[in-house]
Order: C-alpha cells, then structure tokens, then sequence
C-alpha cells in the first residue's frame, strides 16, 4: 500500500511532462531535423524529465502537506506526516540526479545553466523550510507565481532539446508555444482550490483575481498556443504538418460559446467543453509529433 501511494506522489500531477512524456516526445522529434542522436538522445530526455518531474512533485506535496490536510486531500502523506522527511529527502536526490544528468548530457552550457536557473525556480517555489522560513513561497503570491511558470516552462523545453540537438530557431519557438500553454494552465489550474488557498493565506491568481477573469484570459492563452504553432507551421519553423492544428480551434470555440451562454460563470456546464478543449491539446501535440515524423521520413 505504501509502495502504491508512493508511486501516486511521484505522478501526482499528472503532467505532459510526466508521467506521459508527450512533450518530451515532441521536443526529441523536432530536435531530429537538426540532429541524428537517435534512441539514445530520446532516453536522456525521458529519463531527465521523468526524474525532475518526480522530484518537484515530491517536494511539493511534503511542503503543502498541511494545505492538503486542511483541503481534505487524501495521499500517502496526508494519512502518513511521519513520512515527511524521507520523502523530502527522496525529492532532494531526484533534483541533484536531474541537475548531474543535465550537466553530462547537454551538448554545450546553455543546458546545464538553464536548469540550474529551472531547478532554483521550482524549488523555492514550494520551499517552507529553507528559504521559505524568512520569505513567502513562490506559489504564494501570484506575481512570483506567475514568474516560476513564465520562466521555467520555456526554459526547460530549451534544457530538455539540448539534451539532443543545440538550441536554434525550432527551439525557441517551442519554447514560446510552450510558455502560452504554461500560462493557460496556471491560469485555470487553482480555480478549484480557492476556498483551501484562502484559509492558508495564499494568494494564488485563483485568490486574487475573479475566477471568470481568469477564464478569459486562459481562453486568450490557449489561442496564442494554437496561433503560433500554426504561425511557425506556415513560416517553415515548424514542419508544414503542424498546419492542421488549425482544426482544433473549433475546440476553443466550442467553449467559448458555451461560457457565453452561461454568461461566463463557471458552472457544471462548462466542465465538457473543458475537458473536450484539454483532449484537443493533446491531440495537437500527437499531430505536431506525426508531422515532424513524416518531415523526418520525406
């Protein structure tokens, strides 16, 4: 039973990262136009994603361990404080093998240095016993909060690439579609907890800002996401493929319709086209990968 907690810690939240490497996979086969590292230069990048995203999540359920406990949460944790200190231990080795692996792996010091820079971020940004006992956490006030994730999505889509191929234009413009669907994310992803966030006294973007807000401007996000990956698509950036992403708009419109109907109040008629909105970025993802495989065959 512990064994299986364990495990829900280190894949909870379930990401694209982590524990299905959908973007690491886009990043490896993008990075292949420039670059033949094969089978091994996608190893490094599942390998270094699997374990620093199992490292930031176990840090930050050991450091959110009382919020979970006043938010009614129920992991292996909560049921278990004792537990703790390993797992704080066990997230510390997972970030020190992540940051050694970056340091072997990269094919020049961009990608170490980035990290690094990724790693510090993510790190304080859950910290209460470190930095964290003389100032607030990073995820405690939305502006640091929104600076963790503008910075450290990007970046860590240019660490992960330079596991395989050097940085170039490719590189930074996936940094850029991924920092547009970074900020969609961070947008939404607190809107749940607010009540919890409150009590604890952290001023999340959820707490700060009108839930409806920040749906707009989520909705702005997602389109910036599709809007460039079709941009760099047209300009030849991306391969030529990645054009038929425009479908997936309907996706967007479908909530966007849906919220006007609703007067934009968050309600369960909205949790569909959500969820149908969610399913269509992982199929752009899948159809930006299919693209790069066909750009690598023909």
């Amino acid at each position: 039973m512990k064994l299986y907690g364990f495990i829900e810690l280190v894949i909870t939240p379930r990401t694209l990262f982590f524990p299905l490497p959908l973007i690491p996979l886009l990043v490896f086969l993008l990075s292949q136009s420039v670059s033949h590292s094969g089978i091994l230069g996608f190893l490094r990048i599942l390998i270094l994603s699997s374990f620093f995203s199992a490292g930031v999540n176990l840090w930050n359920h050991s450091n959110d361990l009382e919020e979970d406990i006043t938010a009614g949460r129920r992991n292996l944790l909560t049921l278990n404080p004792n537990l703790r200190s390993k797992t704080m231990l066990i997230a510390f080795v997972f970030y020190a093998v992540s940051i050694l692996l970056a340091i072997i792996w990269s094919l020049d010091f961009f990608g170490p240095v980035l990290f690094i820079i990724v790693a510090i971020l993510t790190w304080i940004y859950s910290d209460k016993f470190f930095l964290g006992r003389f100032v607030k956490r990073f995820k405690e006030n939305y502006k640091t909060e929104l600076i963790t994730y503008s910075v450290s999505f990007p970046l860590f889509i240019l660490v992960l690439w330079n596991l395989s191929a050097e940085i170039n234009l490719t590189a930074l413009a996936l940094a850029i579609v991924f920092l547009f669907f970074g900020l969609w994310n961070v947008s939404l992803k607190d809107i749940k907890d607010i009540t919890s966030d409150e009590i604890s006294g952290i001023e999340t973007l959820a707490v700060k800002f009108n839930p409806e807000f920040l749906f707009k401007i989520s909705l702005v996000l997602i389109c910036l996401y599709y809007f460039s990956i079709i941009f760099f698509s047209v300009v030849g950036i991306f391969p030529r493929g990645g054009i038929v992403c425009f479908i997936l708009f309907f996706s967007v419109f479908y909530v966007v319709v849906t919220a006007y109907n609703q007067n934009w109040r968050l309600n369960q008629q909205i949790i569909k086209p959500l969820k149908f909105l969610s399913f269509s970025n992982i199929v752009s993802i899948i159809l930006l990968s299919v693209s790069a495989i066909f750009n690598f065959i023909f």
